[in-house]
């Protein structure tokens, strides 16, 4: 049971995001300050995400537990033109 509770306590320090898109699309994380360290700001390049082979990536770590919500900002429309 404790390595259970320690597995899923690992989990949640990590939050990762994936996206697929293409290789010259831009994709940023917008959401709450609480995970993103801005608030719903879809230029904040410090939430860009990194193209992983044809998925895009975010990682956040030391997430704490709890609900969370966010968008994932295409090329820098909210509609994800």
């Amino acid at each position: 049971m404790k390595k259970l509770i320690s597995a899923a306590l690992a989990l949640l320090m990590v939050l990762s995001l994936s996206v697929v898109a293409f290789a010259a699309d831009t994709c940023i994380v917008a959401g709450g300050s609480a995970l993103c360290g801005s608030n719903w700001d879809p230029a904040d390049s410090s939430n860009a995400m990194t193209l992983k082979g044809s998925v895009y990536e975010k990682v956040y770590k030391n997430v704490a537990a709890g609900d969370y919500q966010f968008k994932v900002v295409h090329n820098g429309n909210w509609m994800g033109i």
